[in-house]
């Protein structure tokens, strides 16, 4: 193959840093590993299944809290993470005896509704998840 190199071993596993004594630094910064294990990369991570024990979401794009004020049916969410394919949950936090819906998905927002205006108001959380 011109051009292009490659490390092969036949030997077993290929080790870098085995005895961990500094990072992997991967294409100038854009992938990095450090000595405990944890792996930075600056763009798009693929995989065909995702394992994990725990998910954390960095920033404020993709979930949050938003309050139905009492009187009212509907609430419009400004993100930037929300696309018109987007799929979005909602879990009310406050007791509710009323169903809590999105009704409407559109670039940069989503709506959220009740039926009928609440004497009280609704707290909820929100997560949008990209779809491809």
């Amino acid at each position: 193959n011109s051009g292009s190199s490659t490390i092969n071993t036949l030997a077993g596993d290929l080790y870098l840093q085995n005895k961990a004594l500094g990072g992997i630094n991967i294409l100038n910064g854009l992938i990095t590993i450090d000595t405990n294990g944890n792996m930075n990369i600056t763009g798009v991570l693929g995989a065909g299944t995702v394992k994990a024990s725990h998910y954390t979401i960095k920033g404020t794009a993709s979930v949050g809290s938003a309050t139905l004020g009492s009187g009212l049916t509907q609430i419009e969410i400004d993100t930037p993470s929300m696309h018109s394919t987007s799929k979005v949950f909602v879990t009310a936090t406050s007791l509710t005896s009323t169903t809590i819906s999105v009704t409407s998905k559109a670039e940069g927002k989503f709506i959220v509704q009740i039926p009928s205006a609440q004497a009280k108001p609704i707290n909820f959380d929100w997560w949008v998840v990209g779809t491809q």
